[in-house]
């Protein structure tokens, strides 16, 4: 065997045990997936850090010099984007909000991912019948 039809083989080896990594770096390729992981990564990393930079406790309500800012305050010093009907900051509230929604995407996205698939991995029913089980025949 000759050393070019070697190097060939390991190659040929790899691509037909790992098609995942060809639609990978297909799919990275494009501008689209980029920008979607960034948008991906700066929300998730904003709701997981956003809680270190907050400047109060999501349930604090806002004091200057002693004294609570009144409901709906424009925004100040004190309070970035200013304040809600109970005269908390707006910014710290939105920057520990994300943790909370991340905690509920979470879990739906995989128990919706997983009860889908299992929905839709049964077999159809007769074409004619008024039930049946697979996504794919409703439409």
């Amino acid at each position: 065997m000759s050393e070019q039809a070697v190097a060939v083989a390991p190659a040929a080896h790899a691509r037909q045990h790992r098609p995942w990594l060809l639609l990978l770096g297909d799919t990275w390729r494009q501008t689209r997936t980029k920008l979607g992981v960034t948008l991906v990564v700066l929300l998730v990393g904003t709701a997981v850090i956003g809680p270190l930079f907050a400047p109060f406790a999501p349930e604090e309500s806002v004091k200057i010099a002693g004294q609570f800012i009144l409901p709906f305050a424009a925004p100040s010093d004190a309070a970035t984007l200013g304040t809600d009907n109970l005269g908390r900051d707006v910014l710290s509230r939105f920057l520990w909000g994300g943790r909370s929604v991340l905690a509920l995407s979470t879990p739906a996205t995989f128990s919706g991912r997983r009860w889908g698939s299992q929905s839709d991995s049964s077999p159809p029913t007769r074409a004619g019948s008024s039930t049946t089980c697979s996504c794919a025949a409703w439409t």
